[in-house]
């Protein structure tokens, strides 16, 4: 006869895995006290933390996973055999830990590991039959063949976590696909209700059987349940691509979140559904969690206080499954089930039955998880103790990483008992407990602040972040080049044929056929005929008939590459191009890009032929998408083609892709530099040529700055030095100085010739924010700004082709009085970046995350937004002269938007520390004259931005803005980002009449007078500085397609406004002048030269106006400390 197994209460590593006979433990009561931690052992975990996320990743990597990416099932520690079981949410929920390990530390492995488990997750799709679009999740084991939805749910969340993190939307869209097929076939709106199980071979649900009763013995509940775990509807929902969709999913998650709610028990448990029973009382300990964990998410979505409610009802029932040391059984029991009474009155008992037979790892690291995130969602903190238990439990029960079965090696302990029908007893270990325990412990290391990957990690070397990687390269005037501007052939394609239909040779535009002779094929195209384009410059004011062309055009030219050499490599790099571009050298593909304002290169080392012609083609299609960013509608002309400078650009093969300097708070110098090298995947390695050692020297001759860094492994060299004295950069005081960064390859004698060097002219700066008040080399700033978009002054528009068309907007702003201009709203051109330098205007730079049109909820869209800002950045870091990166524009309050936004925030801090961060918000709640700012996104911003149109939009005259009261829920700097009116230059009316320009100066002038009022503003960029071409304006007589809130008509004549806000800034500059202290003309700063402390915060800033019919800027919350630049030399190139 088998001997009885027994579990120890505390499972050791040493015990593992089996411990036969041993007597069970006293039963601990419901009132078992939580051990408590104090701050010393919690700040010794982080080491322990971070080791237990490595061994577990590996155990999910290369035990948990197959080679194939399925999960590979329990595995029979007895005899050493795998049985599959739920392959769809084990793989789903292995994919989701892998994937948030990645964020937590970086490793690339378990990306790919990821990936792999995603890659077999999508590949289970049924793609034909009336199952086609849903995923065939067999559960396997006992239930065989048989699609269960749960496994589908529980699984999905992983595969929106891979679509985020790769920007591969392949992976939700499947989850998506599948989500959709149960909407309309499994879930019921009527009690919220989804079926469990589809039999594939007749493709239909069970609707009156379940796997546990015949056909027509079971109940509703018995077949169907809310199923809300995995939250699957809310991700699907997040994902759609079709509004319906969207809502319609919304709805049915919303609806099973209240079926969850009314169906809960007294016990705070779901006894109706399976795997629970109420007939026995029997809990499944892991499956109330799946339920709370989805009550959480709908109570962030919608603060219904009953979800919140719900959800903690479950944990606290939680807590009294869990034994004292954080211990989860499988088999549990409510004795008040037992008796029909007492199972009607639904009462809580004092304690749970519990038999301590299969000890679940899952369970331990799915409470602590969600009783994390009931923490984050709620505030509350009566489980902490629970939380510190099931970390110590996690820490404690994990197989050692040197086990010699590497099925068990680093894994979570979870051993399911079980007894087969020949009577042999068998154990499990149950491999899902490892994904739980990586998906805990990273929360938890988030919530203690160990989370974050140093910024060093995320930017660069083998483990950088996809949007960091493979940078285009910078300081493009210090690059040996060849340009490629001029005259070149083009060739209209509405419909996309040379791309789609080429039918070789008869439309292959990427080749330079001719098909004049007979005794050719038929070719249907011809360069040499074709008509004349200039680059740069968009299509649409070059041809007439091409004027609101949005489509593909075709570009060729045949080019002689100068001074080609063999140790070199060479890129055809553009500084922009709208909006999707494929190119061709001599007929070979070398590239794609998405996006029309960053620059971007495609390499084409190996691919010119010296001493003969070169055929290059390149495709650009300005057609909008509904995934691009911006997406389908936005308020500016779509200008398309070529519209910045194409270059061939030559550079050694190792060489720096970017070089930086930043002036740091002690007035010392953080420099660094990004070094790159050929044909190698895993990132810039030490070594140079022959072995040799790289390094960079780093010069700044004026300030008497001469260091050398070595490069790491990453392929970064940093260091500090200490300059001499220097004129700080200000508008008033532009000071630039020469600085240079060499490569050089040493041996042990000396030190050779530079491999490759870039030079740069940059101005040194501190920017900060301290509470609401901004500052600039330690005095207070006021940001005289205007708005104003890329296009150049003529009546005909265009996008600006150049430098002195740059130099004429830029002029323009400063004989308005401004010192700051918001590059509205896309990156400008690097030439127009390096004129604000010079100029003296701080800037505003900002990506085209643009309106409610983006696809927040989709991975592709925020992976492209990510890498737009990542290039933006890294082109323009050393541009003093930047003082604000800006993720968005006008964009409405949502989960999605939310989550997107703060992505792009944390994203932009990590590749710069040295700039604010803000975002051009709606202008949000109103109540009578008061107009809160309180946008949630606030939280992560530095300076909070607002478009306001009071005047314009809306019900209010411009006599009445005045009245207008504006307050703000945070204590940080405050801007207008916008405000204006249309207004043809030419239309002159009384004040009142609406389109007059004389209307428009009254706003302004009563715009001007409110901001007179508001001791809280720190800035304002008016929209706009000049007239600007779009579509989208109607009006016949005042519009024309043209948005006429310009100071400058398009030619840039002023209107009257133009005056008024001129002398509203003379007034205001003269004031900020007189009020600073008494300083030198040429103010120097001489190391460490600290910021001066800030003044006394003025009452006014915390307490609004007492005068009736004023207004005054209002901001609640205590203050907050500087934010400035964190250190730059964390910063990596």
């Amino acid at each position: 006869m088998a001997k009885r197994v027994r579990w120890r209460l505390a499972l050791t590593l040493a015990a593992l895995p089996l411990l036969l006979g041993a007597a069970a433990p006293p039963e601990p009561s419901a009132t078992a006290s939580k051990p408590s931690r104090d701050a010393a052992s919690v700040a010794t975990d982080e080491a322990a933390v971070r080791a237990a996320i490595d061994g577990l990743a590996r155990h999910a990597m290369l035990g948990a996973l197959g080679a194939d990416g399925m999960a590979r099932g329990d595995y029979d520690v007895v005899r050493g055999e795998f049985h599959v079981q739920e392959p769809a949410w084990h793989t789903g929920q292995l994919v989701l830990g892998l994937v948030e390990t990645h964020a937590f530390n970086g490793d690339p492995a378990a990306l790919d590991a990821a990936r792999r488990g995603g890659e077999w997750w999508i590949a289970q799709r049924i793609s034909d039959g009336p199952l086609a679009g849903l995923l065939n999740a067999a559960h396997g084991d006992r239930l065989g063949p048989l699609i269960n939805f749960t496994t589908i749910a529980d699984g999905s969340a992983g595969l929106y976590a891979l679509s985020e993190a790769t920007g591969d939307p392949r992976y939700a869209d499947v989850a998506t696909e599948s989500a959709l097929w149960s909407l309309q076939r499994l879930y019921s709106a009527e009690d919220g209700l989804i079926l469990n199980i589809v039999d594939p071979a007749t493709g239909t649900a069970w609707t009156d059987r379940s796997p546990h009763h015949g056909d027509g013995a079971a109940t509703r509940t018995q077949v169907a349940r809310p199923n809300i775990e995995g939250s699957l509807f809310l991700d699907a929902a997040n994902h759609a691509r079709d509004a319906a969709q969207r809502d319609a999913l919304r709805a049915a998650f919303l609806r099973t979140l209240d079926a969850t709610v009314e169906r809960q028990h007294g016990n705070g448990f779901w006894m109706d559904f399976e795997p629970n029973d109420p007939a026995s009382g029997a809990i499944h300990p892991r499956f109330n969690l799946w339920y709370a964990e989805a009550l959480l998410r709908g109570y962030a979505e919608t603060k219904d206080a009953r979800y919140r409610e719900a959800a903690l009802r479950a944990l606290r029932a939680t807590q009294r499954l869990l034994d004292a040391d954080g211990s989860a059984w499988y088999e549990n029991r409510d004795p008040r089930y037992a008796d029909n009474a007492r199972r009607a009155a639904r009462t809580i008992p004092d304690a749970f039955d519990i038999r301590r037979e299969s000890i679940t790892g899952s369970a331990t690291a799915f409470a602590g998880l969600v009783m994390l995130q009931a923490r984050e969602a709620t505030g509350t903190r009566e489980f902490d103790a629970d939380i510190e238990a099931a970390l110590r439990w996690v820490l404690a029960n994990r197989y050692p990483d040197t086990h010699p079965d590497a099925a068990l090696a680093g894994g979570l302990l979870e051993l399911r008992r079980r007894r087969g029908a020949d009577g042999q007893l068998s154990v499990r270990a149950r491999p899902i407990a490892t994904a739980f325990g990586l998906r805990f412990l990273v929360a938890y290391a988030r919530a203690q602040g160990w989370a974050a990957p140093t910024r060093e990690a995320r930017i660069a070397g083998p483990g950088a972040d996809p949007a960091f990687a493979k940078l285009p390269l910078a300081h493009l005037p210090s690059r040996r080049k060849q340009t490629l501007d001029g005259e070149w052939r083009y060739i209209v394609d509405p419909f996309e044929i040379g791309l789609n239909k080429p039918r070789p040779p008869r439309r292959s535009l990427t080749l330079d056929q001719r098909g004049d002779a007979l005794e050719n094929p038929l070719i249907e195209y011809e360069w040499d005929s074709a008509r004349r384009i200039r680059v740069p410059g968009d299509w649409n004011t070059q041809e007439p008939e091409l004027h609101l062309y949005e489509g593909m055009l075709w570009y060729h030219r045949r080019v002689r590459v100068a001074d080609l050499r063999a140790d070199e490599r060479q890129f055809l790099y553009f500084e922009a191009a709208n909006y999707r571009t494929r190119a061709w050298v001599n007929g070979e593909a070398i590239g794609e890009h998405a996006g029309g304002f960053t620059p971007f290169q495609f390499e084409v080392t190996g691919k010119l032929k010296p001493d003969a012609e070169n055929v290059i083609v390149i495709a650009v299609d300005a057609g909008r998408e509904a995934e691009g960013v911006p997406a389908m509608d936005f308020d500016w002309f779509n200008y398309g083609g070529l519209t910045r400078s194409l270059h061939l650009v030559h550079v050694p093969a190792i060489h720096l892709g970017a070089a930086r300097v930043a002036l740091q708070a002690d007035g010392t110098l953080a420099l660094s530099a990004r070094v790159e090298r050929a044909h190698n995947a895993n990132g810039v390695t030490r070594s140079g040529a022959d072995g040799q050692a790289l390094s960079v020297r780093f010069t700044l001759p004026q300030l008497g700055v001469d260091v050398t860094a070595n490069v790491d492994d990453r392929g970064q060299a940093t260091a500090t030095a200490k300059p001499g004295a220097f004129t700080a950069w200000s508008p008033q005081s532009p000071a630039l100085y020469a600085f240079d960064a060499s490569l050089l390859v040493s041996t042990s004698a000396s030190t050779e010739p530079s491999l490759d060097r870039i030079t740069d002219r940059v101005g040194l700066r501190r920017i900060e924010a301290r509470g609401p008040d901004l500052y600039l080399n330690g005095e207070r700033l006021f940001l005289r700004g205007i708005s104003l978009h890329e296009e150049r002054f003529g009546a005909e528009g265009g996008r600006v082709r150049n430098a002195d068309e740059a130099r004429a907007l830029l002029q323009a702003a400063k004989n308005l009085g401004a010192n700051f201009v918001r590059l509205a709203h896309y990156p400008h051109s690097e030439a127009a970046t390096r004129l604000t330098d010079e100029m003296g205007l701080l800037v505003w730079s900002e990506i085209p995350v643009y309106w409610d049109e983006i696809r927040y909820g989709h991975p592709a869209t925020l992976a492209l937004a990510r890498r737009l800002q990542a290039v933006n950045i890294d082109r323009d870091f050393n541009r003093a002269s930047i003082i604000l990166w800006s993720v968005a524009n006008e964009t409405s309050i949502t989960p999605a938007r939310n989550a997107f936004l703060r992505r792009l925030i944390d994203d932009t801090r990590t590749f710069d520390g040295t700039r604010l961060v803000t975002a051009a918000l709606n202008k949000a709640q109103s109540s009578g004259n008061e107009i809160r700012i309180v946008d949630p996104l606030g939280d992560a911003l530095d300076v909070i931005s607002v478009n306001q149109y009071e005047g314009w939009y809306g019900q209010r005259s411009p006599a009445q803005i005045t009245d207008v009261r504006f307050t703000s829920d945070f204590d940080k700097p405050f801007v207008f980002s916008e405000f204006g009116a249309d207004a043809p230059r030419t239309f002159r009316a009384a004040k009142e009449v609406r389109w007059s320009a004389d209307y428009q100066r009254w706003l302004y002038e009563q715009n001007l007078a409110l901001f007179d009022t508001m001791p809280g503003l720190d800035g304002l960029s008016p929209w706009i500085l000049k007239d600007f071409r779009v579509p989208r304006r109607w009006h016949g007589r005042f519009q024309d397609y043209w948005n006429r809130k310009g100071l400058l008509d398009e030619d840039g004549r002023r209107k009257p406004a133009f005056d008024t806000l001129r002398a509203w800034y003379e007034q205001r500059a003269a004031t900020d002048a007189a009020g600073a202290p008494a300083r030198a003309a040429a103010e120097s700063l001489t190391p460490p030269g600290n910021p001066a402390s800030p003044p006394a915060r003025r009452a006014a800033r915390t307490a609004p106006s007492a005068v009736r019919g004023t207004a005054a800027m209002r901001r609640r919350g205590s203050p907050r400390p500087a934010r400035a630049g964190r250190n730059p030399s964390a910063a990596p190139a």
